[in-house]
C-alpha cells in the first residue's frame, strides 16, 4: 500500500493540516478528496468527505500490477471481503471496494497521486484520527514511551489482534506505521490498520512481477 515516490516514508495520519481547502481536490462517485493522508510502498491515501453518508473515510486505488490482473484483482476482493467483517473499536474497518464510475480531479498531481480512474478499483476505509505510533512516540524525550502509556498502547493492539485471530485474520504486516494513536486529554485510542490488505497487496504484485 507499486511504489509512492516521495511519498514512501510518510504514512496515513502523518499529516500537516487537515481540510487546509474549502474546494475539494476532486471527487471519485460520493466521495469528495480533502487532502493527501500519506502513503508507503502500495500507494497513496487520501481523506475524503462520503457526501451520501456524511462521514470521512480513507481512500486510495490499487497499483497498476494489481488492478490490471483479473486473477490478482480477485484475490484482493476475496481478502478485501474477509477483512471488512472484522468490527472492532480498536481496527480501522475496511468499508466497501468498488468501481470508480464518476471520477474527477481538480489538479493532475493528485491524478497521478491517486491513480483511480473510470472504472478502477477503489478501496475505501474508515478514517483513523490521529498520528502514527511512530509520530507519536517522537513526542517523548529520544522517543522512549513511559511504561504506562506503552502497556496501554500494547494492550490495545493485543486486543484488535486478538479478536481478528478469533475471526481467522491474520494481519501479516504490524508495524508502528499501521497503529494510529489519538490522544484525548489523558487518554490513548488506539487503532490498526491494513488488515491483510498491505501484505495481500504485496503477494498479488510479487507473483506478476515474476510472471
Amino acid at each position: 500500500m507499486g511504489g509512492a515516490g516521495p511519498r514512501d516514508n510518510r504514512s496515513v495520519g502523518d499529516t500537516r493540516t487537515l481540510r487546509h481547502a474549502d474546494v475539494p481536490l476532486g471527487r471519485i462517485d460520493q466521495y469528495e478528496l480533502v487532502c493527501e493522508l500519506g502513503g508507503g510502498g502500495f500507494g497513496v491515501v487520501y481523506l475524503a468527505r462520503d457526501t451520501v453518508a456524511g462521514v470521512d473515510v480513507a481512500v486510495k486505488g490499487l497499483p497498476p500490477l494489481v488492478k490490471n490482473n483479473a486473477d490478482e484483482l480477485e484475490r484482493i476482493r476475496e481478502n478485501f471481503a474477509l477483512v471488512s467483517k472484522l468490527h472492532h473499536p480498536r481496527i480501522a474497518a475496511a468499508l466497501h471496494l468498488q468501481q470508480a464510475r464518476d471520477v474527477s480531479y481538480a489538479a493532475e498531481q493528485v491524478r497521478q497521486a491517486l491513480r483511480v480512474m473510470q472504472g478502477d478499483t477503489l478501496m475505501v476505509m474508515a478514517y483513523a484520527p490521529g498520528v502514527t505510533l511512530n509520530k507519536w512516540r517522537k513526542q517523548f524525550p529520544e522517543g522512549k514511551v513511559p511504561v504506562a502509556q506503552a502497556l496501554e498502547v500494547c494492550r490495545q493492539i493485543a486486543e484488535a489482534l486478538d479478536y481478528a485471530h478469533g475471526e481467522k485474520v491474520v494481519h501479516r504486516d504490524v508495524k508502528p506505521s499501521n497503529v494510529m494513536v489519538e490522544t484525548r486529554k489523558t487518554e490513548l485510542s488506539v487503532k490498526v490498520l491494513d488488515f491483510g490488505l498491505a501484505a495481500e497487496i504485496r503477494s498479488s504484485m510479487s507473483r506478476v512481477s515474476q510472471e
